[in-house]
């Protein structure tokens, strides 16, 4: 991605509003510095007309390009990996704050 916008720097604003996105987040997103989700991704491989694929932003997710040696592994690694459960995986919930800094103190009438 960062290659895509320093041959053709015109372009990002076209991108960022066609991804439905700003300038400065495609450029973070560019620079490593935040991480397009999945329909950023897409909505940018879109827009870019296929110079910046889903794969090169986020091989976590999609995996490597088709065609490669690592995309036949990621594969087979995906399909043997046992299923997550989603109760699991989730974050516990937190709880709430108790009261705060002014508990127990009541306010001057």
């Amino acid at each position: 991605m960062l290659t895509f916008l320093a041959r053709h720097p015109e372009r990002l604003a076209f991108v960022a509003a066609a991804a439905g996105t700003k300038p400065v987040y495609l450029r973070q997103v560019a620079r490593g510095h935040r991480r397009a989700g999945h329909a950023l991704a897409r909505a940018i491989e879109r827009a870019t007309d296929g110079l910046v694929t889903i794969h090169d932003l986020r091989p976590d997710i999609f995996g490597p390009p088709p065609g490669t040696s690592d995309a036949a592994e990621w594969v087979s690694s995906r399909a043997l990996a046992p299923p997550q459960d989603a109760t699991s995986a989730a974050r516990p919930l937190r709880r709430p704050a108790r009261g705060g800094r002014h508990r127990g103190r009541r306010r001057p009438s």
